[in-house]
């Protein structure tokens, strides 16, 4: 009988611990959880910037780089019909046309060459810097992170202070901590 008298007051007191543990840390969990949710909301919308921005920027590079090839071959294909014409029109001048549109067609290559080289080191050096901001941006966002985490850190209950109050309520349910009159 004994036991059955002792789980009917553990059932009560272990639900005021409950409504106790509620209204102490009730509001300050569901502050941290609504924080929480900010920040992530704030992350996912910083992610999702940086996912369209360079989205944006390589389509650009991607139509720049297009561009430049097709007006390269507009070039190559104008060329090469230029120098297939001067041969039909100066049949006398054959082997000196020759000799003159192959090294027309040379410079052609070399310049196309060169021209490639040049678009492939300004699409390296664009891709450098999208590596930077990159970079930076997910450094601030680390920095972000950080900032709120310490700031979190600095304004939570400190154990000490949690064990005390937790010690003088569970005094006070048993009755052994009396409040000093007046």
């Amino acid at each position: 009988m004994v036991t059955k008298k002792k789980n009917t007051l553990e059932s009560p007191e272990s639900g005021n611990v409950d409504k106790i543990r509620e209204i102490i840390f009730g509001g300050q969990m569901r502050d941290y959880e609504r924080r929480f949710n900010e920040l992530e909301s704030q992350i996912r919308a910083d992610l999702d910037s940086l996912r369209e921005l360079w989205s944006r920027q390589l389509k650009s590079l991607e139509d720049f780089v297009k561009t430049e090839v097709s007006r390269l071959n507009d070039r190559v294909q104008a060329d090469k019909k230029d120098s297939k014409e001067s041969f039909r029109k100066v049949e006398s001048d054959l082997r000196e046309a020759a000799s003159v549109t192959e090294q027309s067609i040379q410079e052609l290559d070399n310049r196309l060459s060169a021209e490639q080289r040049d678009i492939r080191t300004q699409i390296h050096a664009q891709s450098q810097s999208f590596e930077e901001a990159l970079v930076q941006m997910r450094e601030a966002l680390k920095k972000d992170t950080s900032r709120l985490g310490d700031r979190l850190e600095s304004e939570k209950v400190s154990r000490q202070e949690l064990s005390g109050f937790f010690t003088e309520v569970a005094m006070r349910l048993q009755g052994e901590f009396d409040l000093p009159e007046g």
